[in-house]
């Protein structure tokens, strides 16, 4: 059972299983985890607990992602999965700004190939948006990875941040869109994100945004061919299955 927060403070959360976990950090951290993810108990109430937690001013971003991680393990019900990724759009929104960039981008690496399609796509494009239109950016010899999720006004002005985050929005465009591109439906979807980077060809970007293009229009077209020969005569569910089969993958 939950408690309702009555604060904007993380400490009106009663802390669920996981937070305990998190919070305790025992030695035996990776089997606790193993088997919960083996036998998950009450995801609803955790999903519950995340989307409480991420409301308190006082909110750790590495907390948020040690149980989007492991409930990501554990949301095996397409129900289960919505409201988990209803959160998840809840946070990204939440923590839109530029300076959370890194901790966003690790939520979406988290979340990027799932069996289940999810419009992550606009999130990483605004990202990318972000990054390209960031401005007084100087050098600054540090070090930036996906441990780098607490907001820092001198590292989000670095060009080891903007590129850092640059080019892991081109990888995990390029994944997400690989996960569904042998999908009948892939052209349809590829030109929605092809049209949303077609507006960010400016500048010295320009050509690093025509690579990415070249390289979903390439899945499209092939698709789109092989889609020409296929004769359906209405939706015909093993029509299509044997059609997505026999459709190669050249994202990579």
């Amino acid at each position: 059972m939950l408690n309702k927060v009555k604060t904007n403070d993380a400490r009106a959360c009663t802390e669920s299983y996981l937070a305990k976990l998190y919070i305790s950090q025992p030695i035996s951290l990776p089997d606790d985890i193993s088997k919960y993810v083996l036998n998950p108990i009450n995801v609803e109430g955790e999903i519950a607990y995340l989307e409480k937690y991420i409301d308190a001013s006082d909110a750790d971003l590495t907390r948020i992602i040690f149980i989007i991680e492991v409930l990501g393990k554990c949301a095996r019900k397409h129900s289960e999965f919505r409201t988990y990724m209803k959160v998840i759009t809840k946070i990204l929104e939440k923590y839109k700004e530029y300076q959370y960039s890194i901790f966003c981008l690790r939520i979406i690496k988290l979340i990027v190939s799932s069996r289940f399609y999810t419009p992550i796509s606009f999130y990483l494009i605004r990202i990318l948006k972000d990054a390209i239109s960031s401005r007084n950016i100087v050098a600054s010899n540090k070090k930036v990875d996906y441990d780098s999720i607490k907001p820092n006004q001198e590292r989000t002005k670095s060009e080891e941040h903007q590129m850092f985050v640059i080019t892991e929005v081109n990888s995990l465009i390029i994944m997400h869109l690989s996960t569904f591109s042998k999908n009948i439906g892939f052209p349809e979807l590829s030109a929605l994100v092809i049209n949303e980077l077609k507006k960010l060809k400016i500048g010295i970007y320009r050509e690093m945004i025509e690579n990415i293009i070249a390289c979903i229009a390439k899945q499209r077209d092939h698709v789109i061919e092989k889609r020409s020969k296929l004769k359906l005569n209405g939706i015909d569910g093993k029509a299509i299955a044997l059609f997505e089969s026999t459709v190669e993958r050249t994202l990579q």
